[in-house]
């Protein structure tokens, strides 16, 4: 995972040098969450850069306009890659090992928190989201693995750890969701187009 986090230096006439991810992989969920969430300049510079709101506002303007435009691009150019286990600040996290026995809970979860996110613009549940999709690996052997049991609580236990996820990672965690989905609601209009076959059927024969 250290290899995600590669940052590179953006040289501004009158402030030095600041470092910023270099790709869309080295930005962290927190980080990203921040930056999405920003409602002026300074918001943005400080998610960029990782700092503090007080640290911008010592920088001259100029610096601040490059340094947002330059992570502009990284967020621009996004990339997935679903990865099913990864280690978070020392704890191993793995991702839902078999969606298809998700419990309905989490499920509703899940698609109360995309809408959130995706309707409302609230990025702050994206964390939420990951927080349901990523959990505590208990055992594992092999490529095989067990996670903690969803409680609805993971939010407020995983956070900390949960934002340090890569948003290469996110992405394809969102991915493999919306595939899910589509798969679901497949299955879901098959079994009514079946299941109102047979009524006609059943009246036609009465």
């Amino acid at each position: 995972m250290l290899s995600y986090f590669r940052k590179k230096k953006i040289q501004t006439t009158t402030d030095g040098s600041f470092s910023i991810p270099k790709v869309y992989a080295a930005i962290s969920l927190g980080q990203y969450v921040r930056w999405q969430s920003a409602t002026n300049p300074i918001q943005k510079c400080a998610a960029a850069l990782n700092q503090s709101e007080a640290a911008i506002r010592k920088l001259v303007p100029e610096s601040v306009v490059r340094i947002n435009a330059a992570f502009q691009l990284v967020i621009e150019a996004e990339t997935a890659m679903h990865v099913p286990a990864c280690k978070l600040n020392g704890r191993e996290y793995g991702f839902i090992p078999t969606m298809d026995e998700m419990q309905l809970g989490q499920y509703i979860d899940l698609d109360e928190l995309s809408k959130a996110v995706f309707v409302n613009s609230d990025y702050s549940k994206l964390i939420d989201m990951m927080c349901v999709v990523y959990r505590p690996i208990l055992s594992r052997m092999g490529n095989k693995y067990t996670i903690a049991e969803y409680t609805g609580k993971e939010s407020e236990q995983n956070r900390k750890d949960i934002e340090q996820l890569p948003m290469s990672v996110v992405s394809g965690a969102l991915l493999f969701f919306s595939t899910f989905e589509l798969e679901l609601l497949r299955s879901s209009l098959d079994y009514l187009t079946e299941l109102n076959k047979e009524l006609e059927m059943d009246l036609q024969s009465t």
